[in-house]
Formats: C-alpha cells, sequence, structure tokens
C-alpha cells in the first residue's frame, strides 16, 4: 500500500526543488528590478534639481519607450 506512493513521493520532492528554484530566480530577477528602478529614480531627481528640463524630458521619455 505506501509502496504505491513513494514515486509520488519522489515527483513531489522533485517538483519542490524545482519551484524553489524557479522562485530564487524571480526573487533574484525582482531585486536587480527594485535596483535599476532605484538608480533610474535618482538619476530623475539629479536632472529635475540642475534645472535641465529638455535632458528629463527625453529621460522621461526613454523610460516610457522600455514600459511598453
Amino acid at each position: 500500500f505506501q509502496e504505491d506512493k513513494i514515486p509520488i513521493l519522489h515527483q513531489l520532492i522533485k517538483d519542490d526543488n524545482e519551484w524553489r528554484k524557479l522562485k530564487l530566480k524571480a526573487d533574484n530577477k525582482r531585486s536587480e528590478r527594485n535596483k535599476i528602478s532605484l538608480e533610474i529614480s535618482k538619476a530623475k531627481n539629479i536632472l529635475l534639481l540642475s534645472g535641465r528640463s529638455s535632458f528629463f524630458n527625453i529621460f522621461n521619455s526613454l523610460i516610457n519607450l522600455f514600459k511598453e
């Protein structure tokens, strides 16, 4: 009776390991995206504070292109 469940248990362990690897990869990508977003925000603030509004508009346009 219990021996019939062993292959199911092995598959469950294998699937769990794969899920954990994919979750870690997604978490790392999310962290990388957040760091880039922070850098973009800092760059936008620098452009705004420096009075370079035309550069800011071009920069903002580029950001919007990548969002699409």
